[in-house]
């Protein structure tokens, strides 16, 4: 509902709707060091008027606001608000008097839409709620101001930055050696994710000692809240803290096989787990960084390791994580898309075809000492039927002697000069 500031009131003259209305529900901010600048802001200002009203300025106000605050938090969690906190870092003003025609003041009873674009910095901080002692937020206000008081709407409004669509694709990993104990290798599907999806989480590793296996993973989605307060003149101080939003952990039995101590060099062994992020906004927070407020993500993976003789031993890994929205796409279809799961899969390691061999069946042509040499065959079920046509056209190129012979017949004998002479 509208609310005004009065100095005298005319009940008859304030507006029976008014509303502002978004084309999208968030604000997609390009990339910094794109092309692209800044967003664009597309909205409409929707009044109705029952009787004419006098109209001294119309404007629409956009207000970013950060609130830090973490010193009132009682024992119980329960924060007390202190409104003298929260501050404005950004403040930008669309006037739609400017599409009013030349003299007029007075709205016309009736129904009322005033559009607006508004161009905004693509270097903006992305909107950060779920946090009742910290939060940056962004708010949208029609004013209308009038001679008898103010009428003003607000509503909230969502900022989003766009990531590299790439970046999603990109795996990472890291390597480990613990000497005549174990080599590891754990992966996770990339540095970016999406809000909401799950996280597959793979180690391959040989053990080097006979009988060590990994016993448990424990994977922890660890979110880390920074704040940087100045006091005076002096440099910004950073506090941190850190909170687990999601925690899995997963039990393995050793293998049945025994494998030798010679079979593990080329032995290796892989344990996968998966966990999935919260679905809400409030449990976990997209990846953001500002001037006073940052919002960090990391994924710890800890493998606990049983030992020949009965003890426990452990190796952990941490892994930085970018987790954003992705526009078009809601949590749920992350969450509960198997689809999505199979795409996130690290390609194949190194040590799975580290054996292949270009030709099975035959000598290579370049490699063969022997005069004569035979093409490679193509199966259709390792090229796949379509092509194995095509491929088998090519195999049966005959070679020069045969394309020699297939032309046109030669005649019995040259043909002499007197047959030509007249020329």
């Amino acid at each position: 509902m509208a609310s005004w500031l009065l100095g005298c009131m005319h009940t008859a003259s304030v507006p029976s709707y008014f509303d502002i209305r978004l084309d999208s529900d968030t604000l997609w901010l390009p990339q910094i060091g794109d092309d692209s600048s800044y967003g664009t802001l597309n909205g409409t200002v929707v009044l109705c008027l029952g009787k004419p009203m006098q109209v001294k300025d119309f404007k629409l106000h956009i207000r970013g606001t950060h609130y830090i605050n973490w010193d009132c938090t009682d024992t119980e969690g329960q924060h007390k608000r202190v409104p003298w906190r929260e501050s404005i870092f950004y403040h930008q003003i669309w006037n739609f008097k400017t599409g009013f025609k030349k003299g007029q003041n007075v709205l016309q009873p009736g129904n009322h839409e005033f559009h607006f674009s508004v161009s905004l910095n693509s270097r903006l901080p992305p909107t950060i709620e779920g946090l009742d002692d910290c939060f940056l937020r962004y708010k949208l206000t029609a004013e209308l101001n009038c001679p008898w008081g103010v009428i003003n709407e607000s509503r909230s409004m969502d900022v989003s930055r766009m990531q590299d669509i790439f970046s999603f694709m990109e795996p990472q990993g890291i390597e480990g050696f613990w000497d005549k104990k174990i080599t590891y290798h754990v992966t996770v599907p990339g540095h970016a994710l999406p809000l909401g999806c799950p996280i597959k989480v793979d180690m391959r590793y040989i053990p080097l000692l006979k009988g060590l296996f990994a016993k448990t993973m424990k994977v922890q989605l660890i979110e880390a809240h920074s704040i940087f307060q100045r006091f005076g003149t002096e440099l910004a101080r950073r506090r941190t803290r850190e909170v687990v939003v999601a925690e899995d952990l997963a039990e393995f039995e050793e293998f049945e096989e025994n494998l030798s101590l010679e079979a593990y060099g080329d032995q290796w062994r892989n344990i996968t787990h998966t966990i999935f992020m919260p679905e809400s906004l409030k449990a976990c927070r997209p990846t953001s960084r500002s001037l006073v407020l940052e919002v960090t993500h990391s994924l710890k993976v800890s493998i606990r390791l049983r030992n020949p003789s009965g003890k426990y031993s452990e190796i952990s890994t941490i892994f930085p994580l970018i987790l954003c929205p992705v526009p078009g796409s809601t949590l749920h279809q992350f969450s509960q898309s198997d689809v999505f799961l199979s795409s996130i899969q690290p390609p194949p390691a190194y040590v799975d075809h580290v054996r292949d061999q270009l030709y099975l069946e035959s000598d290579s042509p370049c490699m063969s000492r022997t005069t004569a040499r035979s093409q490679p065959t193509c199966s259709s079920e390792t090229l796949g039927s379509s092509w194995h046509g095509f491929l088998g056209e090519i195999s049966q190129t005959p070679c020069y002697e045969t394309a020699v012979l297939s032309g046109t017949p030669r005649q019995e004998c040259s043909p002499s000069y007197a047959e030509h002479g007249s020329f």
